[in-house]
């Protein structure tokens, strides 16, 4: 049933009740689809398809993909379906929310009021601040909730001249950020959704999207079907790479060796003059030294032998890709979560800038991101303004200094450091042994949480407004409509309160995430936004820049061929293929490869709670081809144990030809089946982003 045709029954349906319709946004993927919620004192019972929820108010809502939408039209991930069961509700799933401020009293945590905890929080800081300087206090928060959110902390850590600052994107979009950053000038994403409707050939490199952002998905195999040609760059052969396989290339490279794959593509276009030899000259710097590189060193035939790939099928690759008019290049974390991810980001880019595909309708380059706001937020926040600039340590550095007695405390605002960080093991015994007093706000009891000295409950999606960004820089305005639980409050409540205690109370004075919002938009691309425009915009939103009150945003970025660097030029880079940090050997002869699917959301703090979600994913799988299944003495379905040096962790054998041999593979975030026991602690040198992608490990039937 097309998703117009649900409100029209809803409108005119007798037995639905004070029906009140407003906009929103999906809170997940980086997609960002649109939404109409629909909140009634009753609802009709022959309302179809979707999720009905009553809330702790009385009212019933009911959230229905938006038709009109340019990011969704109508369409929507499983994720999206049951959206509004993500909602409190004192007797389901989701009962277990955090309500009420706790404190620690010895093994206890205890309720307090709002004020007491902060209070206690304030003096705490305070002591460390006066005895060891500022250094001995930290701060780690979610970045996906709002640039509101993510500048009041800003403003506190400038505010006390905090310099162990990290945001999450450290996990998930710092790569991408570091090679647009380094290729283009700056980290916002260039290209427009309505790009893949245009394009002639797409490219998606490292990105299984039919199983992490299946509406950009969908709109790719549409656009494929219609005659545009699709390239699948990737190790296991995904849904996305069997449509590949039959409209176009599906391209099956061996672990972390993207760089030497698309440095031989550019030696095709160049050897075969395949490349935009004008818009190179006019708009790029660094082609003597890439032509030098690629040309000496990664002919098709030399680079076959290291990615596992036919120097014939390099060849068909280039060739579609410099004969296209429009080429979209599109990544995901087969790139990102690598240990030289921001050379294969970079590398890619090449590509994109010798073929001319930046700024050109159809023809461009994005990592597709993982959550909201990842990557526009705080680099715009914070670019925006200069009293807010923080040279920051990351929470990798944190942990070292918490390890070493130079830091004492950690914020953490709407982050799973003790799940989602890699080598978990050492994580967990940092924040056990060594920390001295941590501070969450969060939503729901986890394992940091249990950790905690003191716990704020945090308001969530649908309970707070603020303004979220997706892939395309699509600014939309996230209006509350459902009742927090309990005292919860937004994100910003807490930095607000403690600036008031520890600075000056002028600074950090806000009623509201729109004051907020007014002040960090002076100076930035969301200068011509505001909350009423925003509001009146729906989920169709404005493409930042908008740099006035009378313009229409921004669709795509250096249309004009200008880029945000000193003499306007991007940058080819001249880049060697490096090796994986971590090889299998006798002792761990397989390599283990993490990824995401549409069911699980990142950590899974909310796919737990959702049963229906639980229902389609009951078990975490590990992926084993046949052969290495025989050679383990592994059978489907059996309980195994995968090792690394690091630890260990139990799973479900799924025997499958979908990876090669030679390698595993295991969703990241699955609750109760903890992969960041066995992840690789090595970093991206630049972006300082962790290689979740690629671990040595051994595999065999787990005991008992």
């Amino acid at each position: 049933m097309k998703r117009t045709e649900i409100l029209d029954r809803l409108f005119a349906a007798p037995g639905v009740v004070d029906l009140r319709s407003s906009s929103t946004s999906c809170r997940f993927c980086n997609v960002g689809c649109g939404y109409r919620v629909l909140a009634a004192r009753a609802f009709d019972s022959r309302v179809p398809d979707l999720p009905i929820v009553r809330l702790t108010d009385g009212r019933y809502v009911q959230l229905v993909p938006d038709a009109n939408c340019p990011v969704n039209a109508g369409d929507y991930s499983v994720r999206g379906a049951f959206l509004s069961e993500t909602l409190y509700r004192k007797n389901g799933p989701t009962r277990d929310r955090l309500r009420y401020p706790l404190v620690r009293v010895g093994a206890r945590m205890v309720r307090s009021t709002w004020r007491s905890a902060l209070d206690h929080v304030g003096e705490k800081l305070k002591a460390y601040l006066e005895r060891f300087g500022p250094s001995s206090i930290g701060i780690y928060h979610a970045d996906w909730f709002g640039g509101e959110n993510a500048y009041a902390y800003m403003k506190l850590a400038a505010a006390l001249k905090i310099t162990n600052y990290d945001l999450n994107g450290r996990l998930c979009a710092a790569t991408g950020s570091a090679g647009l950053s380094r290729s283009l000038g700056n980290a916002s994403h260039p290209w427009a959704l309505a790009d893949i409707e245009a394009a002639d050939t797409i490219v998606l490199a490292g990105a299984n999207a039919s199983a992490t952002l299946s509406v950009i998905y969908d709109r790719v195999v549409a656009r494929a079907q219609s005659g545009a040609k699709l390239i699948v760059v990737d190790v296991r052969e995904t849904e996305a790479a069997r449509a590949a396989a039959k409209l176009g290339h599906f391209v099956r490279i061996r672990p972390g060796s993207d760089v030497a794959f698309y440095n031989a593509v550019g030696n095709v276009l160049l050897q075969e003059r395949l490349y935009d030899e004008n818009f190179v000259a006019l708009h790029t710097n660094g082609l003597a030294e890439y032509r030098e590189l690629v040309l000496d060193r990664y002919s098709p035939e030399n680079v076959s032998r290291i990615v596992g790939v036919s120097a014939a099928t390099i060849r068909a690759v280039a060739r579609q890709i410099g004969s296209s008019k429009r080429t979209l290049f599109l990544s995901g974390k087969g790139l990102e979560h690598q240990a030289h991810g921001t050379d294969m980001i970079c590398s890619l880019i090449n590509l994109a800038l010798l073929t001319g595909n930046v700024g050109r309708v159809g023809g461009s380059y994005s990592p597709l991101g993982g959550h909201q706001g990842s990557i526009v937020n705080p680099p715009l926040v914070a670019g925006a303004l200069a009293h807010v600039t923080i040279p920051n340590k990351t929470i990798f550095e944190q942990l070292d200094a918490i390890e070493a007695g130079e830091q004492k405390a950690l914020l953490c605002a709407s982050v799973q450091p003790l799940v989602t960080l890699p080598n978990a093991g050492r994580t967990r015994k940092i924040f056990r042994d060594d920390l001295e007093f941590l501070v969450v706000t969060d939503i729901y009891p986890n394992e940091t949480t249990e950790l905690a000295s003191v716990i704020f409950p945090a308001a969530s999606w649908g309970e707070s407004s603020y303004v979220s960004t997706n892939t395309e820089r699509r600014a939309r305005f996230y209006d509350a409509f459902a009742p927090a639980p309990g005292e919860s409050k937004p994100d910003w409540y807490v930095p607000a309160e403690l600036g008031k205690r520890l600075s000056e109370p002028s600074k950090f004075s806000w009623k509201s995430s729109e004051e907020i919002f007014d002040e960090l938009k002076v100076g930035s691309p969301f200068a011509g936004l505001s909350y009423s425009r925003l509001r009146a915009a729906g989920s169709n939103g404005f493409q930042i820049p908008v740099p006035t009150a009378d313009s229409v945003g921004t669709e795509r970025l250096y249309s004009d061929g200008k880029f945000p660097t000193p003499d306007g030029r991007a940058q080819i880079w001249a880049l060697d293929y490096l090796a994986q940090p971590e090889r299998p050997d006798a002792d761990y002869p397989l390599t283990l490869v993490t990824g995401r699917e549409n069911d699980l959301w990142q950590s899974g703090y909310t796919f737990a709670r959702t049963p229906q979600l639980v229902a389609r994913s009951p078990r975490n799988l590990l992926s084993i081809n046949p052969a290495d299944a025989r050679r383990s003495a592994v059978r489907d379905g059996e309980l195994v144990r995968v090792a690394s040096r690091r630890g260990t962790i139990d799973l479900v054998a799924h025997v499958t030809d979908e990876v090669p041999e030679g390698v595993l593979f295991t969703l990241w975030g699955y609750p109760g089946s903890l992969v960041n026991e066995v992840t690789l602690d090595v970093r991206d040198p630049i972006s300082q982003e962790p290689g979740f992608k690629a671990c040595a490990v051994s595999v065999e039937v787990a005991a008992g």
